[in-house]
């Protein structure tokens, strides 16, 4: 489960809140701990049938939405 931290580095100030779910991520999988942490912070979303399809192709606009959501930066 990611854990939200504070700038300060206080651990859980919001709470668990997120333990994003994808059918195709696993924790085996190298990319499991950036996946969970990037929906976690709204950064990515995955796909409505439950998956994040990990080997797809990313094109640029959706590589654009993800830099810009996860700097916090208004899109």
């Amino acid at each position: 489960m990611w854990q939200q931290v504070s700038p300060s580095g206080n651990l859980d100030i919001y709470g668990n809140v997120c333990t994003a779910a994808y059918l195709d991520v696993h924790p085996s999988d190298y990319f499991y701990t950036p996946v969970q942490w990037l929906a976690c912070t709204g950064a990515i979303s995955g796909y409505g049938d439950a998956t994040f399809r990990p080997f797809n192709t990313t094109t640029p606009s959706p590589l654009a939405k993800t830099i810009v959501s996860t700097e916090g930066w208004a899109g």
